[in-house]
């Protein structure tokens, strides 16, 4: 009775971790080249209103960091390119470092809005992880590793913002954040699928139209 549901949750795992064929490295290049400006509007976005509502200078630090780190990430993407045309494989582990060290820089302006708790910046924060975490799910969904590498430290800041932002924890609050964040977990894990199928579906007839 148990071995079953292991077996499947193993499967599972197993497919989650299964790097992509070279068309979907292609894929995941491309997507996130080609989002860079808008992930690069956002953080500016985000951090102005860091330092402009709350006058927290950090986050001009934060923005510096991020601009910097979305710049290196895209030439890094578009080296990837270069890499599989000339035939060589893209090193998956340091593709997936830097994915998790651009999102944990990222997402530590969470600690940020949440010190400013008392004003709606525990809030904000939740708001600013779900937009990290959606990111990742959608624009790497071709590599399921690197998705997982991306969400982590996201997932991570959930947890620890509110044990730093040195005020007392409101429950209730947490509790509703926190709900808010597993629905988006959720939805996102259910249009995972649908949007795999369609891109397996896309590229079946591009193959067959050639």
């Amino acid at each position: 009775m148990v071995a079953m549901p292991l077996r499947a949750l193993s499967a599972a795992f197993a497919g989650l971790m299964r790097l992509p064929p070279t068309e979907g490295w292609l894929r995941l290049a491309d997507v996130r080249v080609a989002s860079t400006r808008e992930r690069l509007a956002f953080a500016a976005g985000a951090g102005a209103v860091a330092a402009l509502v709350y006058s927290d200078a950090l986050a001009l630090a934060w923005m510096a960091a991020v601009l910097t780190g979305m710049a290196l990430e895209r030439a890094m993407w578009q080296r990837v390119r270069e890499r599989i045309a000339a035939g060589d494989k893209p090193p998956a582990i340091g593709l997936g470092a830097a994915v998790f060290t651009l999102s944990a820089v990222s997402g530590s302006l969470a600690l940020v809005l949440w010190s400013n708790h008392a004003a709606g910046g525990d809030v904000v924060a939740a708001l600013f992880l779900s937009a990290i975490l959606l990111s990742a799910m959608v624009t790497m969904r071709a590599a399921p590793p690197l998705a997982l590498a991306s969400a982590l430290p996201a997932l991570a800041y959930v947890g620890v913002a509110p044990l730093l932002h040195g005020g007392p924890i409101d429950g209730a609050r947490f509790g509703g954040i926190l709900a808010g964040l597993v629905l988006l977990v959720a939805f996102t894990a259910t249009i995972w699928p649908r949007l795999a199928q369609s891109d397996r579906a896309a590229r079946a007839a591009h193959e067959a139209a050639q």
